[in-house]
């Protein structure tokens, strides 16, 4: 249980801090964020892409998005 939430203050003060380069990022230009995730992506990604989003970054466009998943290595 313990260890459930420490990851989760985990990736949310990476999230926090992702968020916050990026609002001070340059929008005109092509940027590549690389998500590594520790097997379950399912809850993190979409929040990550929601974010991006919402600073004005969109895939295919200004913003290229590699995630992967270290499934337990």
């Amino acid at each position: 249980m313990r260890r459930s939430i420490a990851r989760r203050r985990m990736l949310t003060a990476c999230l926090g801090l992702l968020v916050a380069g990026a609002a001070k990022a340059d929008r005109s230009r092509q940027w590549r964020v690389a998500y590594v995730g520790s097997g379950r992506t399912t809850v993190a990604v979409p929040i990550l892409r929601e974010a991006l989003r919402q600073l004005g970054y969109e895939e295919g466009k200004n913003l290229i998005l590699d995630i992967r998943a270290a499934n337990g290595h």
